[in-house]
């Protein structure tokens, strides 16, 4: 005897199943048993990332069966098994439910493909195009049994239970199939799992979203809700058309029974819509309402991208300089190689997309046929099924198409958002070295004193630029640090004005050592004249106030008088409203030299720092410059970066450094009488100017 005729009797005589409450519970338990077993079973490629020990194993294209090579296929095969006998449970427990044999069989056919295809994959990793087909592939198998729509809703709504185990399936597959893409995309590209732009993605997505939800802003936060109930009511549109379509046709072969309410409500649906992702009053309202969330994204973006660069210290920023020989170099030789690989790429990945959209329309236009010879069979012979019914599955198929068809172009944006967004976030990860401790105050009321004990810096580990420095600078005092090139005396201001954390010793201001201080303070009370004034195409009066944002116009016009040329401003036809050009090129060297200095009076700073200030200038100009600076300096803490010695023969204390130690120190006087390496450098440059005199005065 048969396990159906079996079945039979015990159903006849009330045996077993009991009743149809009691079949209704046997069908839960056993669908949810397989829901889960095959849930779980997609999983075990990925749990261990056994696809790319595979891909990492020199003989996959052997015979050789790795362990991760067993795993991968008993997953596959379990579900191949899984899903046949799920067939025979429906086969004997629901002989006239179209639904579920239509879903069992779709996943056998499908599952028994991927088996199929596995060796391909696994002899061959190329791009993620196998992996995306897969999930096309099943999207499209998975909504087959949507074709038996008759079945959803019948009268006695004994499927319904059915239909939300199916619905469940669908959600689960979709989402294995989604972490596979996030976390296996790399072991099907060929790359390592370091270079794949899809790798940590949630780490990515969690990092990018407090740019996307605008905290600081009630009104955004509910224009982003609206907008996400404006996207749902949008998918819930385009699911509701088809069906109204189905009734409309169904209607129509009834015209005596025909309701216009049906048509008024598929024309009113149909402009909120409209033409599906373009156009459409919700679409409309949606995009208008983004656009401020999507400037606040941008915005919060940029400022914070912005001040992270700011707050790095100047290590990284001179680490990341361009046009240096040895890069310049290695361009150079590997250009060629770079060349042919751009061309091989290019190629491949033009082959990929081709062969991804090639792959799709194949998908479809089987789906197309495949289930358009069905469903007529449905309508012509077994009378399931309605006109309706033909015209909801080709809508829902285009449906379906659409999106498919970009498939590769939007995996390619989507990837090259990655990329970028990775890039961007790894460069706001770099870490800030110089940044103010827990503990740090503000500096307010500053006396004016700098103390620099037993101070050591390197650049690099073991290469020391400044060696054991020492020295005093007391209140309204000139402190001048003269030597050759590369001794030391940038590297000693920009130590001072903290870019640079010291690598032994300790630098203090007003006793206090700076790290005590908070860098926006400490930098408050510092002004800076730098031998290349930077300078924004913009107005006079913008590049003066620069030095002190909320400083009034007659502040600014004071500091111009102070630097001596408030006169040359007001001769030019605009006066402070003349644009300076980019980099200050509208002006000449001494009148950016003067507006720097405006800058820094109107800063009021106690302590001033100049960088070779004067150095580029003629000597008229630098004269003229000189008298601002002495009158920048009274009463102010000063150090002075001189190569030229006439700027700083008044200088209460002039450090001579040399491959970063103090080789003299003293005052100009002092220096000159102990003939040493500052006397030699003064005769060297009083000797080059009469030379330059004496050249001037023959072309005369």
């Amino acid at each position: 005897m048969g396990f159906s005729p079996f079945l039979d009797e015990c159903r006849a005589e009330g045996i077993w199943p009991v009743g149809p409450s009691c079949n209704k519970i046997i069908s839960f338990g056993v669908y949810s048993f397989f829901i889960v077993v095959n849930f779980i079973v997609l999983c075990i490629p990925n749990t261990g990332n056994h696809y790319q020990q595979m891909i990492d194993d020199e003989g996959r294209t052997t015979s050789k069966l790795t362990m991760s090579k067993i795993l991968s296929i008993c997953s596959l095969f379990a579900v191949i098994c899984q899903s046949i006998f799920y067939f025979c449970f429906v086969f004997y427990f629901h002989p006239y439910t179209h639904l579920l044999l239509a879903f069992c069989l779709s996943k056998l056919f499908f599952w028994i493909f991927c088996m199929c295809s596995f060796s391909k994959w696994r002899n061959q990793p190329s791009t993620p195009i196998s992996l995306a087909f897969a999930f096309s592939a099943a999207l499209l198998i998975d909504c087959i049994p949507l074709t038996a729509w008759k079945t959803y809703f019948d009268g006695a709504g004994q499927n319904r239970g059915d239909v939300t185990f199916y619905l469940i399936e669908l959600a689960l597959v979709t989402a294995v199939f989604f972490f596979a893409i996030v976390a296996g995309c790399s072991n099907f590209s060929g790359f390592s799992s370091r270079e794949s732009a899809w790798n940590n993605l949630s780490k990515k997505v969690v990092m990018v979203a407090p740019y996307i939800w605008p905290t600081k802003s009630i009104t955004l936060q509910l224009r982003v809700v609206f907008c996400l109930f404006l996207l749902i009511a949008g998918r819930l549109i385009n699911v509701s058309l088809p069906i109204l379509s189905k009734w409309i046709v169904d209607e129509l072969s009834t015209p005596d029974s025909f309701h216009y309410s049906l048509l008024f409500l598929a024309t009113f649906l149909k402009f909120l819509q409209g033409n599906g992702a373009m156009g459409g009053f919700l679409n409309t309202v949606r995009t208008y309402l983004w656009i401020p969330i999507q400037q606040y994204t941008t915005r919060e973006l940029e400022v914070e991208l912005f001040k992270h660069l700011h707050s790095l210290s100047l290590r990284w920023h001179l680490s990341r300089k361009t046009g240096q020989v040895l890069r310049v170099m290695d361009r150079g030789t590997s250009s060629v190689n770079n060349i042919l690989n751009y061309q091989v790429t290019e190629w491949k990945t033009q082959a990929s997309l081709a062969f991804l959209n090639c792959l799709q329309n194949a998908i479809i236009g089987i789906g197309m046929i495949g289930g358009s010879v069905f469903v007529v069979y449905m309508i012509v012979h077994e009378k399931t099924l309605t006109v309706g019914d033909y015209v909801l599955f080709t809508t829902y198929l285009l449906q379906l198409y659409t999106p498919l068809n970009f498939f590769g172009t939007i995996y390619r944006v989507i990837q090259k958002a990655f990329v970028d967004m990775e890039n961007m976030f790894d460069l706001m990860n770099d870490e800030v070295e110089v940044k103010d401790l827990p503990h740090a105050l503000p500096y307010s009321d500053a006396k004016g004193t700098i103390s620099v004990k037993n101070l050591t810096f390197e650049y690099n580990t073991g290469l020391p630029v400044i060696k054991n420095i020492s020295f005093e600078i007391g209140n309204g005092q000139t402190v001048a640090l003269v030597g050759s090139s590369g001794s030391g005396k940038s590297t000693l201001i920009r130590l001072l004005f903290r870019l640079f954390e010291s690598t032994e010793g300790s630098i203090e201001f007003d006793g206090t050592d700076v790290r005590n201080y908070t860098m926006h303070s400490l930098r408050q009370q510092i002004g800076i004249v730098p031998q290349d004034t930077v300078l924004f195409n913009d107005t006079i009066m913008y590049n003066i106030r620069f030095g002190r944002p909320d400083a009034s116009d007659e502040e600014v016009i004071e500091a111009a008088k102070a630097a001596m040329i408030h006169d040359k401003i007001s001769s030019l036809p605009e006066g402070y409203e003349t644009m300076v050009g980019e980099r200050g090129l509208k002006l000449s060297g001494g009148e950016k030299q003067r507006v720097a200095i405006a800058r820094t009076i109107l800063k009021k700073p106690q302590f001033i720092f100049l960088d070779e200030a004067t150095s580029a200038l003629d000597t008229p100009t630098e004269r003229a410059i000189q008298k601002c600076l002495e009158k920048l300096c009274k009463s102010r803490t000063g150090v002075v970066v001189a190569h030229r010695l006439s700027t700083v023969v008044n200088a209460d204390l002039i450090l001579v450094l040399d491959k970063g130690i103090i080789l003299e120190r003293g005052t100009h006087k002092d220096l000159l009488a102990q003939k040493g390496v500052y006397a030699s450098m003064w005769e060297a440059q009083i000797a080059e100017q009469r030379a330059k005199s004496i050249e001037l005065g023959e072309d005369v």
